[in-house]
């Protein structure tokens, strides 16, 4: 049972991808403040 187990590498991976998606919906956000900002 070393640091690449099946279950560290599964979690590993969900981590990424959680970091992924948390990363792209604050750009989206912050594209769309910006958005609205240059809207008024």
């Amino acid at each position: 049972m070393g640091i690449f187990s099946p279950q560290f590498a599964q979690s590993a991976v969900l981590y990424i991808q959680i970091g992924c998606l948390l990363s792209s919906i604050n750009i989206y956000d912050e594209k769309l403040r910006l958005f609205h900002a240059s809207m008024e």
